[in-house]
């Protein structure tokens, strides 16, 4: 790990900024400050949509999980666990296919195969950071604003490394 931080850092003082970008682009950089950089970028797209999907079913009144609308904390809970899963469903699709169409090289397994590892290592890091959250809501005083900060945190977290090392060749 030291030595892909110092790789890093020898990268960004050899490279002028429209060098990095251009690499940055490209398709086959295997440079791990630009891969993990390009990572970070699909999953910031795949959380907007998360939360995007999330806010709206919670402002449609479909599942109103927002502190402030009258519902006691288990049923507000309830909401925001139902709003997360629908959100989780779409960006976790979003997700893989912008990491095959830009970061991670498929070709370990299958594509159904890669699919279902894929989804379920953004599972297991997304149903720690839903109980997390649920525990927020019902014994904390956290907003469903947080426990969804909390929730992709927590995804994060797990998510890079472990589809790295296990799922994709690269």
């Amino acid at each position: 790990m030291l030595n892909s931080f110092r790789q890093s850092l020898r990268y960004v003082r050899c490279h002028s900024p429209g060098t990095a970008w251009r690499e940055f682009i490209r398709r086959d950089n295997r440079h791990p400050l630009v891969q993990l950089s390009k990572y970070g970028c699909c999953g910031l797209l795949a959380t907007i949509v998360h939360n995007l999907i999330f806010g709206a079913l919670g402002w449609s009144g479909l599942l109103p999980h927002f502190a402030g609308q009258g519902y006691p904390p288990d049923r507000r809970a309830f909401y925001f666990a139902a709003a997360s899963i629908a959100g989780f469903l779409v960006s976790d699709v979003v997700a893989y296919v912008t990491n095959i169409a830009w970061v991670f090289e498929g070709g370990r397994h299958n594509r159904v195969k890669e699919f279902v590892l894929f989804t379920s290592v953004a599972a297991i890091g997304f149903a720690a950071g839903l109980g997390i959250g649920i525990w927020d809501i019902l014994h904390g005083s956290g907003s469903s604003w947080q426990a969804s900060i909390i929730l992709v945190v927590s995804s994060t977290l797990v998510n890079f490394v472990t589809r790295k090392l296990l799922i994709f060749r690269r």
